[in-house]
Formats: structure tokens, sequence, C-alpha cells
């Protein structure tokens, strides 16, 4: 008895070109899926929703996201910045420096490479200035010279002003000497006036104006030309030089920017010429 077999009709030419190619479609479709679900980043899925809370100023919501994104994925590609987000907000938006100090030495101790690191240092030298920890602002500053040189002269200009508040003011004008060598436009008479200012607050006074002097003759139209003739006249009255003094104050009443200020000087340094022997006044109040 013989078998029969039905053998299936073969496809035609188009069949089977029609048929790989449902094939292949489908075998990309299931790659890309694939690939899909191995790219999600779920930790991205709440940063960014964090981040359209913290724009609406919903800063509670906000912060316990990005924690979320630290704490559940810290691998995400969101989680550096999640943790500079936690650093912000308790500095800036709810003025917490100690959680905040907390929250940035997290960053770094958990992604000492992320960009976010040169930011959170700009944010640690203004805490450190604030609470008066100058030597810490200066450590930062200092990291940032390399870090970020195309603000090399904004940082050494901050690092300068840090050793002013330290009462430090030869290393204030080291620092202000050599920032000249690199500073352009109004930077070099600002930087002028505080290598000047240092002199005064020492109580070196013929220093000081003669570096006052020597901005006026450099910047005559810079408006630290007017702060520097005002050092001049705040120098000549503390040496006693008062006529001089007050010939410079009247020669700035109409055109200092503080009018009221530069009144006050002058005021007092007449009391002053009032009171001083030989002065009509003086002999007046004598008899």
């Amino acid at each position: 008895m013989s078998e029969s077999i039905i053998k299936p009709l073969p496809l035609l030419f188009g069949q089977r070109q029609s048929l790989k190619r449902a094939v292949f479609a489908f075998f990309l479709l299931s790659l890309g899926a694939l690939l899909l679900s191995c790219s999600t980043d779920p930790g991205g899925v709440v940063f960014d929703k964090a981040e359209k809370q913290y724009s609406m100023g919903d800063v509670a919501s906000a912060l316990s996201q990005y924690q979320y994104v630290v704490d559940k994925h810290p691998e995400s590609v969101a989680a550096p910045t999640s943790q500079y987000r936690i650093a912000q907000i308790y500095n800036h938006n709810l003025g917490d420096r100690k959680k905040a100090l907390e929250a940035y030495s997290t960053l770094y101790f958990m992604y000492p490479n992320a960009p976010e690191t040169i930011d959170a240092r700009v944010d640690l030298a203004v805490i450190y200035a604030s609470n008066s920890e100058h030597r810490l602002a200066i450590e930062q500053y200092q990291k940032l010279l390399t870090e970020r040189p195309s603000q090399y002269a904004k940082f050494q200009y901050l690092i300068a002003m840090e050793y002013i508040m330290l009462n430090d003011f030869k290393q204030a004008r080291v620092e202000f000497i050599e920032l000249l060598s690199r500073a352009s436009g109004e930077l070099v008479p600002e930087v002028e006036y505080q290598i000047a200012n240092t002199f005064y607050i020492e109580g070196n006074l013929d220093d000081a104006m003669e570096r006052y002097r020597k901005l006026i003759a450099n910047h005559p139209e810079s408006p630290f030309a007017l702060n520097a003739k005002l050092g001049i006249a705040k120098s000549l009255s503390e040496t006693g030089m008062l006529s001089e003094a007050m010939a410079v104050l009247k020669e700035l009443k109409d055109k200092y920017p503080n009018k009221d200020a530069v009144t006050v000087m002058i005021n007092a340094v007449q009391v002053r010429l009032d009171e001083a022997p030989g002065s009509k006044s003086h002999a007046t109040a004598k008899n």
C-alpha cells in the first residue's frame, strides 16, 4: 500500500522575497525593542520630573525626586546632576549651609570626576567666604585656577580679596600684581585701585597716595580714577594735610557719584580745620 505524501506547493519567487522581508522587519523591531529596554535610564525619567518641579518652584517635591535618583539609581547619568541639585537647594533655596556642605561633600565622594564638581567648587568658595573661613575659600579658588582656566583672572582676583579679609595685605598685593600681567580692560584700573587700597588699610599712606596718583595718571577716564581721588583726600586728611584734602574733596563734590559721602567728608574736614590752631574759629573759641 503506497503512502501518500502531500508536499507543500513551492513558494513563488515573489512570495519568498515577501516572507524574507517580513522576517527581517520582525527582527529589526525585536532588536529595537531590546535596545530601547536596555538603554532606558529610569533615573533619567525621575530626574526630568524633578527638573520640571524645580523650575515650577516646587522645591520640596524636586528635592525628594533628586534624592530618589541618587539613592535608587546612583549609576544613572542623571545622578551627579541630581546630587548637585540637592546641594543647590539646601544652599540657595533653603539656606541650610550645613546640609549644603554635606551634599557637596557627597557629590565629590560619589562622583569626583563629574563636571558638576567644578560648579560646586565655586559654590563652596562662596560659602566658606561668607562664613569667614577665608583660607578654605582660597583653597577652592586656587583649584579653580586650573579647573576653569578661562576664568583665571576672576578667581585670582577673588583670591587676592580673600587675603585682604585675612589682613594679609602683602600676599594680596602679590596676587594683584601677578594679575596685572594678564588683566585687560577695566579690570586693570580696578586692580591698581585695590593695590593702593591695601597700602591705605595698612596705614602706609605715602605708598597709597603714590598708587592712587599712578592710577589717575594711567586711567584718567576710568570710574576708579574718582575713587582714587577720594582715596587721596582720605589719606591727606589722615596725615593732617587738611587744606590739601579739602581742595581734593571740593573738586570731587560735583563729580563723585555718591555726593552725600563727599559732603560728609567735607564737613568733617572743615570741623578739623576750624579747630586747628591758628584758625579764626579756634582763636574765637580761645578768647
